[in-house]
């Protein structure tokens, strides 16, 4: 699914190849791409208009991408909805088989290079028009550097009978957001308080950072997921509620026990997806959930609750299945603990106990 870190991406591998290029021939296909200019006026074979002139920027909007050019009052806009992808110098003879999964919707011949637009949606639009709700909504952007956290905060305020879900997908409130935070998404924006509603445009601008690094560098994303597609929460372990609420109806992973609109009931790593970085709302003494040894998953933690000298200490084990489980065991929080002499000694006494019957220690300070 391409959301704006994704988006992004694409703009900037663009924009380094086609810029002051020339553009030679188009070639669009016309059932899948409409061509407006203002209003609901329509023009056939206005992409021919683009012809002979050169490109002189691209800029990247949520999911939305702009080619601008110079000298022509006109750009092209990209939707890439769902799953849209560009190819750059690869065979075009795919142009106009109809119903295809590789049928282009828009090939551009430049200069040097050749791009190639799949699964999207591809229109003309004013080059004036598009500048204004650039610059009218960049600083709303969570991918933009210029991303405002005030406004984002205030924007979403201002829509209290609104569901959360609903409102983080509104393209015109955050353009490329993803829903990614510890909130209930069937909640509206009016039962959150001022400081929920901080810590959620926070969460929604690190994990985007996080999607856009991973997708920068190709990397997997999934090592972040704790939640997304998931039958279990990776956070307490319990079963994950699938459902498409509010008026999009997006379908939605969220846990009932760890998202309860609380600034005290934050998760172990500062969200259900453990991307905490560089967060207003990220402790720095908090440990990051370790990967277990034995399959390199992320662990669960567990409370001791047999009532001895050790009862209600943390610690993380290997989040399979009981049958499954590997002999992975890391105590919680232990960087908290006191260097007093009687804390030290319990500690030791508590591995040694641990150690002798299922569980192997991985001592990290």
């Amino acid at each position: 699914m391409v959301e704006g870190p994704g988006c992004k991406v694409k703009g900037e591998n663009l924009k380094k190849r086609i810029c002051n290029q020339k553009l030679i021939k188009i070639q669009s296909d016309d059932s899948k791409n409409t061509n407006k200019l203002g209003g609901d006026k329509t023009f056939q074979n206005s992409f021919e208009s683009f012809v002979q002139s050169t490109v002189c920027e691209v800029r990247t909007l949520g999911k939305e991408l702009f080619i601008f050019f110079k000298e022509n009052a006109l750009c092209i806009r990209v939707h890439f909805l769902m799953d849209g992808y560009i190819r750059i110098n690869e065979a075009a003879n795919v142009v106009g088989l109809k119903g295809s999964s590789k049928s282009a919707v828009l090939v551009v011949y430049l200069a040097r290079d050749t791009v190639a637009i799949y699964n999207s949606h591809v229109d003309i639009r004013l080059y004036e028009d598009c500048l204004v709700r650039y610059n009218k909504l960049c600083q709303l952007d969570i991918c933009s550097p210029e991303f405002d956290f005030p406004c984002a905060n205030k924007l979403i305020s201002s829509r209290p009978g609104k569901m959360v879900c609903d409102v983080i997908m509104d393209q015109d409130v955050l353009p490329g957001a993803l829903f990614n935070s510890g909130i209930n998404p069937n909640s509206t924006i009016g039962e959150l308080t001022p400081d929920l509603v901080s810590r959620l445009v926070h969460r929604l601008r690190d994990f985007s950072d996080i999607f856009y690094k991973c997708r920068k560098q190709n990397k997997a994303l999934s090592q972040y997921m704790k939640i997304y597609k998931k039958q279990r929460c990776g956070e307490c372990g319990g079963r994950v509620t699938v459902c498409k609420p509010g008026e999009l109806k997006r379908i939605t992973f969220f846990c009932a026990s760890c998202q309860t609109n609380s600034v005290t009931n934050l998760p172990s790593t500062g969200s259900l997806l453990g991307f905490v970085a560089n967060s207003l709302f990220a402790s720095p003494s908090l440990p990051a959930v370790p990967l277990c040894l034995g399959h390199k998953v992320t662990c669960i933690k567990k409370q001791v609750t047999k009532a001895s000298e050790n009862q209600g200490r943390l610690f993380y084990v290997c989040s399979l299945p009981r049958l499954k489980q590997c002999h992975f065991f890391q105590v919680a929080k232990l960087e908290q603990a006191s260097d007093c002499a009687c804390l030290k000694d319990k500690l030791v006494l508590f591995f040694k106990r641990m150690c002798s019957t299922r569980y192997s220690l991985v001592y990290r300070r």
